[in-house]
């Protein structure tokens, strides 16, 4: 389940580096699989995680797997089916894939508030009434919906209001946020900064914190970087580029 849970998060992020140092970014993930035991695990994911198995317009669902060991099917599959038009063959694929759509839903919601694209009573009324009015509340919501129509069954599922209004959020954000031209540029104002924060930091390792630098001659810079920039929040990423290239007077 750990295993599909990390590949299905990164699988789809992997296309959206555009330059070098961005993809340096997934240098971390693969250090850590190469701890993985199986080296057809490792060979796979990464496939997965780089999308070589993309097929144009149908991203990376129905990508044949049955010539594979089932143990890697299974993961396999997990991974690759992870997204809302697929059908993973697991009941572990299956939690994946909803965890992942109840996470991105109230975490992009969230976000999209703390940016200003949208406010709390953005959001139409009746799904906040049948969802919640926090994230805190939402999840809870589509959590033990799940807990109720699932248990003891072969299945993972929702109740059948609760996936309707959960589905008709996701729609909602779609067109408020993820559409959004504002949100395009923001999005691509961020590839920018952190792209030049691994460069800075590439140029200038001795600027990194005690903890990461005293990590360089073990893992090397490429991995350091990964992990520190990789484990840095939006608010931090913000906070860092600003003190390192802004100057002073321009702040306010």
């Amino acid at each position: 389940g750990a295993v599909v849970l990390l590949g299905g998060d990164l699988a789809p992020k992997a296309g959206k580096f555009a330059t070098d140092a961005c993809c340096q970014l997934l240098a971390l993930a693969v250090k850590q699989l190469e701890l993985l035991a199986h080296p057809l695990l490792l060979f796979f994911v990464l496939l997965c995680l780089l999308g070589v198995h993309r097929k144009r317009g149908q991203g990376l669902c129905g990508v044949g797997i049955v010539s594979y060991p089932i143990a890697l099917q299974k993961i396999m599959d997990g991974i690759i089916n992870h997204k809302l038009k697929c059908n993973p063959m697991t009941l572990e694929g299956k939690a994946v894939s909803l965890a992942d759509r109840i996470a991105y839903i109230n975490h992009d919601i969230d976000d999209a508030i703390v940016g200003g694209f949208i406010t709390k009573d953005d959001i139409p009324k009746h799904l906040s009434e049948v969802l919640g009015e926090t994230s805190r509340e939402r999840i809870n919501t589509m959590l033990f919906s799940i807990q109720r129509e699932s248990d003891g069954k072969d299945k993972v599922e929702m109740e059948k209001g609760i996936a309707e209004a959960t589905m008709e959020l996701r729609s909602f954000l779609f067109e408020r946020v993820y559409n959004d031209k504002t949100f395009r540029t923001e999005e691509t104002r961020a590839d920018r900064m952190l792209t030049a924060l691994y460069e800075y930091y590439m140029k200038t390792p001795d600027a990194l914190p005690d903890f990461y630098k005293n990590r360089l001659d073990k893992d090397g810079i490429d991995t350091v970087l990964s992990d520190y920039i990789s484990g840095m929040s939006d608010v931090y990423a913000v906070k860092t580029f600003t003190e390192i290239f802004i100057p002073k007077n321009w702040k306010n």
